[in-house]
């Protein structure tokens, strides 16, 4: 309904459902009041179970921040839960001096740094250590989770708290005779709450931002887009803040934000269950009346500009590729968004949706595909987002294409009535799934009321996506998916940067392999070869024995043929095409079997015949390892495997690489082992090789027959009809 339940964990929405959330209308359910000081309170009574859902809402998020203080409201979060002088101590007269001592060394180490080049490093050492002796004297007097205590005795469940960019919210599912227990704790920490164990608190954020966005590929690939999205409104900066920002922000900065944003003229208290209204309204009125008002913030005026052209950026990960792309649009509760909504289902609501069917299903380019028509947030005009996980070896290039014909096809010809009607009954659905709760309901209401100060946008949201017709989202989609207002991030692996050193002794070891073989004059002529070979595999049936016919053609082709059993398979890759056949019947090679079947072929022919294959290859010298030296080789494709070399004889003695085990499909190291070279013609070649996976001996294989440079007809890797 208004995207906030992609935070929550599902398990967290199993409490009392009441049915008649989704028979009548919010506006019969909710009684909502006003306090003198500014404070919004919901009350929904639901007399189905002695069970309460309860939302304290601020509205500020990541998006009202500034430079400086860049995920303060984050912070802040996490700070509200270390307690008040009554609770989260021992000893508050004791602990107190301690928390002013440590602000006073921050700030002394704050001047002194702003001096820049001429800041004295021994005098903030000084402060350091000082400060730290501080913190740990403070430490003595902190009952840890003490509030989490009170809630979790008292049978509280779901105690949880969340920032977005829109709203920040504390969240809770107590029993209905604990409502006052929930009254006094949550009035107290808003009214006199201790920032303890700020600093440590801010490191723990640290770590935090490390695992969500540093660590994460899939955080660091959006945080990226949204800079390059935005180039004004604060939703294009990370809810957590900046490594710099989190660690210069203060305690008395963030106190200073939380009196001006925490105020009870900011906040919503959102409670459903089994409650008399007019009795909430009497409690709240004892508990929260007396906090001040305060004066409201400067309101936010800057916004983004209208973009102008095409904006595309990658990001370097090692993690499997993905891509996201994202258009500008309005927010709720204007028209557009709910034509967008309906369209966001019809791309990719579920497996029959068009983007999931024809990427995922059919065409089989995209391990996954998904959309959010209100991204990142939703109180300020957002974006239309479309994000996908390529399957391998598919590019997000491909994707990406693929993604733009389907849109295409929106533009011009627009979506069906049967489309429509099924998108409106998911968003349906999935309304009254978000309402069915005392506890989904309460942070719904919350949510609306604190983002848009009126919770009735959920019903106007829900009306406008009633409203929507065919043509509307035909019109949304003309003007909303241009390609010169589009930007895309992709997720690519790092490029790969030699290091000029290991490359020369990469070299010499190599070239040394080369001589070994026969020299380059032989090595490097050979052009074609044709190997025959027994081999016997290791089965958990026992031992099997097969013939094998490989014909190799420099620099770009493959064809094998396997008989066991008395029946052929043959498998061929080729530059230009992978396909198999098998008892009259050809196909292709799966799509991500084919990189890994591009390596093999990349790895037989450095083996085969190096210098003919030399500039596409990049090699990295390791130094000795086991006893032998030891080559990084990186073929055309970017799959790389060690080689390992004889040192009494340059020769090469094994090649390590991770592949895939044959009897699992589960990634495993796999080690190919030579031996028995003979000479054929002027080159030697290894006539036994045994491979090993996960440590287990798997296969030996015997050439029974090699020919070098004979005669190899084009016809032998074109794909027969069948």
């Amino acid at each position: 309904m208004l995207g906030l339940f992609r935070i929550l964990p599902a398990a967290a929405l199993a409490v009392a459902a009441p049915a008649w959330a989704s028979e009548l209308d919010l506006e019969d359910l909710i009684q909502e009041y006003h306090l003198d000081n500014g404070l919004t309170l919901i009350v929904v009574e639901n007399h189905e179970s002695p069970t309460l859902g309860l939302a304290t809402a601020f509205s500020v998020g990541g998006a009202e921040e500034r430079p400086g203080v860049g995920g303060v409201s984050h912070i802040l979060e996490h700070m509200l839960f270390k307690g008040t002088p009554e609770v989260g101590t021992s000893d508050w007269d004791a602990e107190k001096p301690h928390h002013e001592r440590i602000e006073e060394l921050t700030w002394q180490m704050k001047a002194e740094k702003a001096k820049g080049r001429f800041a004295d490093e021994a005098r903030i050492e000084e402060l350091l250590a000082e400060r730290a002796a501080e913190q740990a004297a403070a430490k003595e007097y902190a009952v840890d989770n003490e509030l989490w205590g009170l809630y979790e005795e008292a049978g509280g469940t779901n105690l949880n708290a969340f920032t977005s960019y829109d709203i920040t919210a504390y969240i809770l599912a107590l029993p209905a005779n604990r409502l006052e227990l929930w009254m006094y704790l949550e009035s107290s920490r808003l009214r006199d709450p201790v920032l303890r164990q700020f600093y440590t608190e801010v490191q723990n954020v640290m770590e935090e931002r490390r695992l969500s966005r540093d660590a994460d590929p899939e955080g660091k690939l959006i945080e990226n887009f949204l800079s390059v999205a935005y180039d004004a409104h604060w939703y294009g900066q990370p809810i957590i803040g900046w490594p710099s920002d989190i660690e210069s922000v203060t305690r008395t900065e963030a106190e200073d934000w939380f009196r001006t944003y925490y105020a009870p003229n900011r906040m919503t208290l959102s409670i459903v269950g089994d409650v008399d209204a007019d009795e909430v309204h009497r409690m709240v009125q004892e508990y929260f009346g007396d906090i001040p008002r305060q004066d409201p913030p400067e309101p936010m005026e800057t916004f983004e500009l209208e973009h102008e052209g095409f904006r595309r950026i990658e990001v370097e990960y090692e993690a499997e590729p993905r891509l996201i792309m994202g258009w500008h649009k309005q927010n709720v509760p204007h028209p557009d968004d709910a034509a967008l909504h309906v369209l966001s289902e019809v791309l990719t609501g579920g497996r029959s949706s068009r983007l999931e069917r024809l990427l995922v299903e059919e065409r089989q380019i995209a391990a996954s595909v998904d959309s959010d028509h209100e991204f990142p947030g939703l109180r300020w005009p957002n974006l239309f987002e479309i994000d996908a996980l390529p399957r391998a070896p598919h590019t997000t290039a491909e994707v990406e294409e693929a993604i733009w014909e389907q849109l295409e096809k929106v533009k011009r010809e627009g979506i069906t009535d049967r489309e429509l009607e099924k998108a409106k009954n998911r968003i349906r659905a999935a309304d009254v799934r978000e309402l069915e709760s005392n506890f989904g309901l309460a942070i719904e209401l919350a949510y609306a009321q604190a983002s848009h100060q009126d919770w009735r946008v959920i019903d106007e949201k829900t009306a406008a996506v009633e409203a929507v017709t065919a043509d509307q989202v035909q019109d949304v989609a003309r003007r909303t998916f241009r390609r010169n207002r589009t930007t895309v991030a992709s997720l690519v692996k790092p490029a790969f940067e030699p290091d000029p050193e290991k490359e020369e002794r990469g070299r010499q070891v190599v070239s040394r392999m080369v001589d070994a073989l026969g020299g380059s004059d032989h090595v490097g002529e050979i052009r074609n070869a044709r190997v025959t070979a027994a081999l016997s595999i290791n089965t958990p049936g026992g031992a099997m024995e097969a013939h094998a016919a490989t014909v190799f053609r420099i620099p770009d082709g493959v064809r094998s043929e396997m008989t066991f059993f008395g029946q052929t398979a043959v498998s061929c890759v080729t530059e230009s095409d992978a396909w198999r056949a098998r008892a009259g019947e050809v196909s292709d090679i799966p799509q991500d079997e084919r990189r890994e079947q591009r390596a093999d072929l990349e790895r037989d022919l450095f083996l085969l015949a190096y210098p003919a294959v030399s500039k596409d290859y990049i090699l990295q010298g390791l130094g000795e390892q086991e006893g032998m030296p030891a080559v990084e080789v990186r073929g055309p494709s970017g799959s790389a495997f060690t080689a390992y070399f004889d040192p009494s004889t340059g020769l090469p003695a094994k090649v390590a690489y991770d592949g895939t085990n044959p009897m699992t499909g589960e990634s495993a190291p796999i080690v190919e082992e030579f031996s028995d070279f003979r000479a054929v013609g002027d080159v030697k070649r290894p006539h036994r090789t045994v491979t090993s996976v996960d440590g287990d001996v798997f296969a030996e294989s015997t050439v029974t027959e090699l020919i070098i440079n004979g005669d190899v007809a084009d016809e032998e890797f074109a794909r027969p009809n069948g």
